[in-house]
C-alpha cells in the first residue's frame, strides 16, 4: 500500500512552537505547514516534506548534501528562502533536519557570510495528545497515526462547536 503522504508520520514529532535560545527565530509547526519568523517581523509561510536516510534513497530527490552523523530526518521547504524589500533582510534556509530533539537549520543570509547554524527547542511543554478509540496514545494532530481515523468532536447545546474532550470548552457541559 502506497502512503498518501510519507511525511505525515514525523508531524507529531515536530508539531508545536520551536524558537532559538536567544529567542530571535521561531517556527510554529502544524501537520505539514510551517511558519518562520524573526523578531524583526519578517515572516514566512511554506509546506514541508520530511524524509530518513533510508527514504532519502527511495526516490526523494531532496538529498544533494550527506546526511550529518546528528540528524534523524530531514526537511525540505516548498520555499526556502525569504526576502523583505522594505528592510533589505534575505536568507535561504539551505538545509533543515531534525536531531538531537530538536530542529537544526543552515541559515545563509544575503550579505554573504558563511552559514550559520540556528538550533530549535521546544518552547512548551510537550502535549500529551489525544487518544483514540483504537487506543492509540499521543497523537497530535486532526487524525490517528496508527489507523488514520479521524479525532472526534462534539457540538455542544450552548453552541460551542469541536469540542474534544469530556467538557465544552465554553460553558462546561459535560458531554452527553
Amino acid at each position: 500500500m502506497q502512503v498518501i503522504n510519507p511525511s505525515y508520520k514525523y508531524f507529531p514529532l515536530v508539531n508545536g512552537v520551536w524558537s532559538t535560545a536567544d529567542g530571535v527565530w521561531k517556527l510554529d509547526i502544524c501537520d505539514g505547514k510551517m511558519t518562520i519568523i524573526r523578531n524583526s517581523g519578517i515572516r514566512l509561510e511554506t509546506y514541508f516534506s520530511c524524509a530518513n536516510r533510508e527514504e532519502s534513497t527511495q526516490g526523494f530527490p531532496i538529498l544533494l548534501n550527506p546526511f550529518r552523523d546528528d540528524e534523524d530526518f530531514r526537511f525540505t521547504l516548498s520555499t526556502p528562502s525569504i526576502h523583505n524589500i522594505m528592510t533589505g533582510e534575505a536568507y535561504k534556509f539551505s538545509n533543515m533536519w531534525y536531531g538531537d530533539k530538536g530542529i537544526h537549520i543552515e541559515l545563509i543570509d544575503g550579505s554573504g557570510n558563511p552559514p550559520e547554524i540556528l538550533d530549535f527547542v521546544k518552547t512548551w511543554a510537550d502535549n500529551p495528545g489525544w487518544t483514540c478509540s483504537c487506543g492509540h496514545a499521543g497523537n497530535q494532530g486532526k487524525f490517528c497515526t496508527e489507523c488514520g481515523k479521524p479525532r472526534e468532536t462534539w457540538d455542544c447545546e450552548c453552541g460551542n462547536r469541536n469540542n474534544n474532550g469530556n467538557f465544552c470548552t465554553n460553558c462546561g457541559r459535560r458531554k452527553t
